[in-house]
C-alpha cells in the first residue's frame, strides 16, 4: 500500500526548497531601476527626439558599441534603433515595411521581418537576426546593409561552406568574440552556429534532434530534448537556445530556453549545465557576461534579472516575481518587469529590453552613501516648515569610494549618488527633483555664484528665487525613497556646495541642509581663454571636435589624420559653452593654421565663409566667421571644405564675447595631412 505521507520525500523535498532559496539569495549590492526608453505605449514614434518619450514595440536583442551608444531590435516596428549618449534616439535600420529587401543599399531603406539578436563587433559594424526571413544581416559603418548568413530559405544546410549559402531557421540571439567571430543561436535547429572570419559557418553545438515521443493517457506526446552534457556540444540536445554569451577564457554560454537551462561549452567542446538544473529557472532568455566573467540572465517568465558570479552563487538583482510594470527610480528588487527578453553590461549597470512593457530599462548599482542628515523644508511663500525628510549622498574619485566632501580632477569621469527618503506625507505626490550650487572659483573669492542642474544635465546659472528653479527630473510621482544620479563631468572646477532636493506642485521645496562639498581641480582641459590683453585666463568651456572624410567621422587623436586631396572634408565641433558666458553675445571664430614644408600661414574664415583669408595672428584684426549670437548652453559649428592642398592642417574652433573680447576657444586643434 502506498504511503499517504512520505516523511522522507518530505526532507528531501524541503532540503531541495531550502538550497534554492539559499541559492537565489537577493543581491547584496544595491540596484536601483529607471526607464531609459520609451514611454510603455506599443507603437513606433519618437526619432530625433528624446528616447524616454519614444514609442517603441516589443523590445528583444540589445548591445553597446564601445562608446557607448545602445542599439536595439524594435521587432514589431521592422527596424534597429540607435540611442546616442546623450539619449536621443533614431532609427539606423529598417523603412518599418515587414519584408525582406534592401541589400547593398542604405539600411534605414531596407525591409526587415522581426529583428531579434543583436551584436556589434571592434569595427563598429552591427549585426542582427532577421528572425523570419531566417537570416542574419549586417549593416557596416557606412550605413549599408548586406546579408552575411541564410538564403532565406528555412531549414539547416551549408555548414563548413559560405554562410551566405546556408540555410537558418529562425536564429535569436548572437554575440562575436575578440578574433571576430560571430556566435548565432540557431534556434530553429536547436544549435549553435559560427561563422568565422572569412565567412565560413559551422554547427559547434546541437545535434538538431528537437523533439522526443513520450506516451500519456491520451496516446503519445512530443516533448522537448535535453541531454549530452560532459559530452561533446555537437553531440548535445538543446531545446529553443535564444542567445549566447562568451568570457574572458573563451567559453561560450547559452540560454538553452526551452530547457530552463544555462550552459556552458568550454574550449575543448565540452558542454555543461552551469545554472537551472533545480527547476529554478522559467524560460531564461538573454545572458551577458561582465569583465569579471560573472553571468546575468534574464529570466524571462519570472519577471526577474539574476546574477550568477564565477564561485556559482546566483543572487536575484531585480524584479519582485510579478507580471506587469513599476518600480522605477526605487530598489531595482522591487521592480515588476513584463516578459523581459534582452540584456547587455555596462560596467557595473545593466540595460534590459522589457519587451512587453516596450521599454528599455537601467539597472545602475549604488553604493553605500554618506548621510546627509535631515532637510530644510520651505513652502511656496518661502515659510519654513516642518518635515522628517533624510539625505545621503557622495561624490568619488575612485570606483565604488563614496565620500564627502572630495577632491576630483575636472578630468575624472565620476558620478554623483544620492537617495532621498521622502516625508511621509508627500509620498504618492508629484514634483521635481531639484539639484542647485553654490560656486566659488577658488579659495580666495569672497562671494559665491549660484547655479542649478536643468533637466538635460547641463549646469546654468540661478538667481536663488525658488521659483526659478528648474527641475533636474521633472514630474516624479514620489515615492519612499528617490534615487539620484548626477555625472560630475557636468560640474565646473572650483569649490562646490551641491544641495539636492524635491518641489512638490504645492511649491512646497525639501532640500539637504548639509551639502556635498567638492573642490574641482583644473586638468589638461580642452578649453582655452585669453583677454583682451592676450593674458591667459580660464574657461570651463568645453570643445569636442571630429574630422569626417567622405561622410565617415573619425575621432581627434594625437597622431594626424591622413587624408587625400580629392577627399571631401567636413569639420564639426559642439561647443559645451563656459556657463558664466551663457546668455552673452558673443562671435564665432575660426582659424586654420596651414603648414608646407617650412612655412606656416595663417587662415581665417569671414562672415562670408568663402574663401579663407590670410591672417597675420593679430587678434585685433581677427575676422569673424559669424557674428552677434547670443550663446547657448551648447553651440554646434561645422565647416565643409573639399579644396585643400597637400599640408598639415591644424584647426581651432571658438568664441570671443562681444562685451569683453575676451577670446575662448579649442586647446586642443584638429590636426589632419593632406596628402
Amino acid at each position: 500500500m502506498k504511503k499517504l505521507f512520505d516523511w522522507k520525500y518530505f526532507y528531501l523535498q524541503a532540503g531541495m526548497i531550502l538550497a534554492l532559496l539559499l541559492n537565489f539569495l537577493p543581491a547584496q549590492a544595491e540596484y536601483i531601476i529607471t526607464t531609459e526608453v520609451g514611454m510603455g505605449t506599443n507603437g513606433y514614434s519618437g526619432d530625433e527626439g528624446v528616447a524616454t518619450i519614444a514609442q517603441i514595440s516589443r523590445p528583444h536583442g540589445i548591445t553597446l558599441d564601445s562608446l557607448g551608444n545602445l542599439y536595439f531590435a524594435d521587432m514589431d516596428n521592422y527596424c534597429i534603433r540607435k540611442i546616442d549618449t546623450n539619449g536621443i534616439i533614431t532609427t539606423i535600420a529598417g523603412n518599418g515595411i515587414d519584408g525582406y529587401s534592401g541589400d547593398g543599399g542604405g539600411a534605414t531603406a531596407a525591409s526587415i521581418r522581426g529583428a531579434y539578436g543583436i551584436a556589434v563587433d571592434s569595427h563598429g559594424n552591427l549585426y542582427f537576426a532577421d528572425f523570419f526571413d531566417h537570416r542574419v544581416r549586417k549593416i557596416d559603418i557606412d550605413g549599408i546593409i548586406t546579408t552575411i548568413a541564410g538564403n532565406g530559405i528555412q531549414g539547416y544546410s551549408g555548414d563548413n561552406d559560405l554562410a551566405s549559402l546556408a540555410q537558418l531557421n529562425k536564429p535569436q540571439g548572437m554575440i562575436v568574440d575578440n578574433e571576430g567571430n560571430l556566435y548565432i543561436a540557431d534556434s530553429g535547429n536547436q544549435r549553435i552556429r559560427k561563422i568565422d572570419n572569412d565567412g565560413i559557418i559551422t554547427t559547434i553545438a546541437g545535434d538538431g534532434i528537437t523533439h522526443e515521443v513520450a506516451f500519456g493517457m491520451e496516446g503519445p506526446i512530443l516533448a522537448g530534448i535535453y541531454g549530452g552534457d560532459t559530452g561533446k556540444a555537437t553531440a548535445a540536445q538543446l531545446n529553443n537556445p535564444t542567445s549566447v554569451a562568451i568570457d574572458s577564457l573563451g567559453y561560450l554560454y547559452i540560454a538553452d530556453t526551452d530547457n530552463n537551462r544555462i550552459r556552458q561549452i568550454d574550449t575543448n567542446g565540452i558542454i555543461t549545465t552551469v545554472l537551472g538544473n533545480d527547476m529554478s529557472l522559467n524560460h531564461p532568455t538573454g545572458i551577458a557576461i561582465d569583465t569579471s566573467d560573472n553571468l546575468y540572465i534574464v529570466d524571462s517568465k519570472n519577471h526577474r534579472i539574476l546574477k550568477r558570479d564565477t564561485s556559482g552563487i546566483v543572487t536575484t538583482l531585480a524584479g519582485n516575481g510579478m507580471e506587469g510594470y513599476g518600480g522605477d527610480n526605487g530598489n531595482a528588487l522591487q521592480a515588476i518587469f513584463h516578459s523581459p527578453e534582452g540584456i547587455v553590461v555596462d560596467g557595473n549597470n545593466l540595460y534590459i529590453a522589457d519587451t512587453g512593457n516596450h521599454r528599455i530599462r537601467l539597472l545602475m548599482q549604488v553604493p553605500h552613501l554618506p548621510t546627509l542628515g535631515k532637510a530644510n523644508a520651505i513652502d511656496g511663500m518661502g515659510d519654513s516648515i516642518s518635515n522628517t525628510a533624510t539625505f545621503a549622498g557622495g561624490t568619488s574619485s575612485n570606483e565604488g569610494d563614496y565620500q564627502n566632501p572630495v577632491e576630483l580632477d575636472s578630468s575624472e569621469n565620476v558620478d554623483i549618488f544620492s537617495r532621498i527618503t521622502v516625508d511621509p506625507g508627500h509620498i504618492g505626490r508629484r514634483g521635481d527633483i531639484v539639484v542647485y550650487i553654490a560656486h566659488k572659483k577658488s579659495s580666495l573669492a569672497e562671494e559665491e555664484t549660484f547655479y542649478m542642474l536643468d533637466n538635460e544635465g547641463d549646469i546654468i546659472p540661478w538667481d536663488e528665487d525658488l521659483s526659478n528653479l528648474v527641475g533636474f527630473k521633472e514630474d516624479i510621482l514620489f515615492k519612499s525613497e528617490q534615487w539620484l544620479q548626477i555625472d560630475a563631468a557636468s560640474m565646473i572646477p572650483g569649490l562646490l556646495r551641491v544641495f539636492l532636493g524635491y518641489r512638490l506642485r504645492s511649491g512646497i521645496v525639501v532640500s539637504s541642509v548639509q551639502s556635498l562639498d567638492m573642490t574641482i581641480n583644473y586638468s589638461n582641459t580642452n578649453g582655452v581663454g585669453i583677454d583682451a590683453e592676450n593674458n591667459d585666463i580660464s574657461t570651463y568651456a568645453n570643445f569636442v571636435g571630429s574630422v569626417a572624410i567622405s561622410g565617415e567621422e573619425s575621432e581627434e587623436s594625437e597622431e594626424s589624420i591622413v587624408v587625400n586631396q580629392a577627399n571631401k572634408i567636413s569639420i564639426n565641433f559642439t561647443i559645451k559653452v563656459d556657463p558664466y558666458h551663457i546668455g552673452q553675445s558673443a562671435d564665432i571664430i575660426m582659424v586654420g593654421i596651414y603648414k608646407v614644408k617650412d612655412t606656416t600661414v595663417f587662415y581665417v574664415r569671414d562672415g562670408n565663409k568663402v574663401p579663407w583669408k590670410i591672417w597675420n595672428g593679430d587678434f585685433s584684426n581677427l575676422a569673424i566667421a559669424q557674428t552677434d549670437i547670443q550663446l547657448p548652453k551648447r553651440l554646434k559649428v561645422s565647416v565643409f571644405e573639399g579644396d585643400f592642398v597637400p599640408g598639415q592642417v591644424i584647426f581651432y574652433v571658438g568664441y570671443r564675447l562681444n562685451n569683453y573680447g575676451d577670446i575662448f576657444y579649442s586647446g586642443k586643434p584638429l590636426s589632419f595631412l593632406v596628402e
